[in-house]
């Protein structure tokens, strides 16, 4: 962690990481916690201190602080993975769902925000399921980024369960309109390296 929080280079969140790693293995160590907690105050994409206080209730929770729960776990979720752990995930799929139940819930963004950490936890036949209605929805209503964002998941889960022509397909319904964009340019790149490696 002193190696990388000193030369910090390109993948500047490789320090967190090693901060991360190192309070979990050493969940005693007084040093290790402190620099988890110093890595996570400097982290640009943190979330306010504050809203670490909110906990579930017992029973039922008003929607306004259920969705303000289940965006934070879902934030926090994306701020703590690294390469070495997908760390808060579960908690993540369990205060979403829960928001989920509340009739006002948003179901795009909530099938969105599960779908990709059941993407980044190897679970792509559920993540596709979920992705797909959710891309489709953002679409209809005009919401250019979520849009993208859930297309580009969708097109991933597909790719990993053999589906090139479906992640091609798409591609064409919830990316090709927004083909400017680098992370849809990059989507195309890898359905294109795919169809080439397809013996079809």
């Amino acid at each position: 962690h002193e190696y990388s929080a000193a030369r910090r280079g390109f993948f500047s969140r490789q320090s967190l990481c090693w901060a991360q790693e190192w309070s979990l293995r050493h969940p005693s160590d007084v040093s290790a916690q402190f620099a988890y907690g110093q890595e996570l105050s400097s982290d640009p994409s943190g979330v306010p201190g504050w809203l670490l206080r909110i906990q579930p209730a017992a029973g039922k929770q008003a929607y306004s602080k259920q969705l303000l729960l289940a965006r934070y776990r879902y934030e926090n979720y994306g701020r703590t993975k690294n390469a070495m752990r997908l760390v808060n995930a579960e908690p993540a799929l369990h205060d979403i769902r829960e928001w989920m139940k509340h009739p006002e819930a948003e179901k795009a963004l909530s099938d969105a925000w599960c779908g990709q950490i059941l993407y980044d936890l190897g679970r792509y036949q559920d993540a596709v399921a979920l992705l797909a209605g959710a891309a489709g929805t953002f679409q209809a209503q005009g919401k250019r980024d979520e849009a993208i964002l859930a297309g580009v998941y969708l097109c991933r889960g597909l790719l990993a369960l053999q589906s090139v022509e479906g992640a091609a397909a798409a591609y064409r319904d919830f990316l090709e309109p927004s083909a400017g964009d680098l992370r849809v340019r990059v989507m195309r790149i890898e359905i294109e390296a795919a169809q080439g490696a397809d013996p079809k």
